[in-house]
C-alpha cells in the first residue's frame, strides 16, 4: 500500500452545492464534506457480483482514466469529476477500468462537470 500523499480524481454526483458518492454512503449520508480528511470504512464489500474486496475510496490516478468513466453513465443526474489528495493507495484489482482504492482522502475541488442527459463532459473553470 502506498502510505504517502498523492494527487487523485473521484467520479461524484452533483446535487446543488453539495457533491455526493456515487453509491455507498460515508457514516450515513451520500455527501462528502470537502477540505478534510476522511477516512474509509474499511469492510469487506462487494459490487453487487460474487467478488469481495475491501472497501476504500474509488478513485483514479488519472484525470483521463476518470473522464473515461464518467461518460458511461446514462442517469439523468448532474456528476463531476472532483480532484482529491489521497494516502493509502491499493490497486481494484477485479475492476476492468484503472480503479484505486484510497484509505484516505481529502477532496479538494470539481475540475470536470457531465451533464448525462445532454451528454456534456466540460472542464470547470479554476476558481483562484
Amino acid at each position: 500500500m502506498k502510505s504517502e500523499e498523492t494527487v487523485a480524481y473521484r467520479l461524484v454526483d452533483v446535487a446543488g452545492p453539495n457533491i455526493k458518492t456515487l453509491f455507498h454512503g460515508f457514516h450515513g449520508s451520500r455527501t462528502i464534506p470537502r477540505n478534510m480528511w476522511l477516512k474509509a470504512e474499511r469492510k469487506r464489500v462487494r459490487d453487487g457480483g460474487t467478488t469481495w474486496y475491501t472497501s476504500g475510496w474509488h478513485i483514479f490516478l488519472r484525470l483521463d482514466d476518470a473522464k473515461s468513466l464518467l461518460s458511461r453513465f446514462k442517469n439523468v443526474a448532474p456528476k463531476a469529476i472532483v480532484r482529491c489528495r489521497v494516502r493509502g493507495v491499493l490497486p481494484k484489482s477485479h475492476s476492468p477500468y484503472q480503479v484505486y482504492l484510497a484509505n484516505e482522502m481529502l477532496v479538494e475541488r470539481i475540475v470536470w462537470r457531465y451533464t448525462p442527459a445532454v451528454r456534456l463532459l466540460k472542464a470547470e473553470p479554476r476558481v483562484p
